[in-house]
């Protein structure tokens, strides 16, 4: 359910709202009293992701992870101090606090840090589904590999010892930093879309098989892709975040949030916090107070690689 926003008079919580105009902080008055199955948390962390997209005047943000502070009579699956993440699409993580629906989050385990726990939509979420479901070998190849969902496939593909190639997109102020990043998360080849493709199938030739395409950011590079894995058969279109026409099969977390068993979700949040606790899995990040969040989201000055956090009371 989306956050009840209104009831009582003596608290409020800054929020970053959604308008015709961009993003605008507001203040929100938190409702006094519960529903049977509802929480009230506090969010410490929110991370900015492909699903933060909401309706005029709605609380921006699907990824972040909270605090929390109060249960309605009849939530069971919870209690006071857990630490929560959502486990719907726009719940409206950019606040300092808000009421929810229990079942629209979940509790983490105490290893998972913050600033891990509030960037899981951005990429690993969409990163363990495609590798555990179509469990590709040897090699595959992405596109969008700058993208957080493509840092984290990387990341995630080297633990299972399949190579990734790499397809970022042309014209990025400071390629030369996203290569060398991706190349520390494991990538083997690192080009842009305006590469020759002559020349990357050469390249490929030296790593062999690859079993599986993945289209994050569409462009003319997905057509190569599904070339290079035998047809559109081997590649999926990550919905959401591709653009133009879909190419052979189409992901998307928020589907797969919504028919996904509580024991399915349990079960990816503990693999992905077992990689970040070993140092598998990193999350390349710059926190800015939550206030800053949509002007630092605009900055000409981000940093490559880097996914912006906003936090509370920062």
């Amino acid at each position: 359910m989306a956050a009840r926003l209104i009831g009582r008079r003596s608290l409020s919580s800054l929020a970053i709202a959604s308008s015709k105009e961009g993003f605008k902080a507001t203040k929100l008055k938190i409702p006094e009293k519960l529903a049977a199955s509802e929480v009230l948390v506090s969010f410490q962390a929110c991370g900015e992701s492909p699903y933060d997209k909401v309706a005029d005047g709605g609380v921006v943000g699907s990824s972040g992870v909270a605090l929390v502070k109060k249960l309605g009579a009849g939530v069971k699956n919870l209690k006071e101090g857990d630490r929560v993440i959502p486990i719907k699409p726009g719940l409206g993580t950019w606040r300092e606090e808000g009421v929810v629906a229990s079942t629209d989050v979940a509790a983490i385990p105490e290893s998972l840090k913050t600033e891990h726990a509030a960037t899981l939509w951005s990429g690993p979420f969409t990163a363990h589904r495609i590798l555990t479901d179509y469990k590709p070998k040897n090699a595959i190849i992405i596109n969008g590999a700058e993208t957080a969902a493509g840092q984290s496939l990387v990341q995630m593909a080297s633990v299972k010892d399949v190579k990734s190639i790499c397809i970022v997109s042309a014209g990025l102020p400071a390629f030369a930093p996203v290569v060398e990043g991706l190349k520390y998360l494991g990538a083997e080849i690192v080009v842009d879309e305006d590469f020759p493709t002559a020349s990357l199938e050469a390249l490929i030739q030296d790593i062999g098989k690859v079993g599986l395409a993945v289209n994050i950011s569409g462009a003319k590079s997905g057509k190569f892709m599904a070339k290079v894995v035998g047809g559109e058969k081997n590649i999926v279109t990550v919905e959401g975040q591709a653009t133009g026409a879909s190419l052979g099969s189409a992901f998307s977390l928020t589907k797969w949030m919504s028919k996904a068993s509580a024991a399915d979700k349990e079960k990816m949040i503990k693999d992905i916090a077992d990689m970040h606790a070993s140092g598998e899995l990193m999350t390349l990040s710059r926190t800015v107070p939550l206030s800053r969040l949509p002007a630092a989201l605009d900055s000409i000055e981000r940093m490559p690689l880097r996914t912006i956090i906003g936090v509370a009371g920062m």
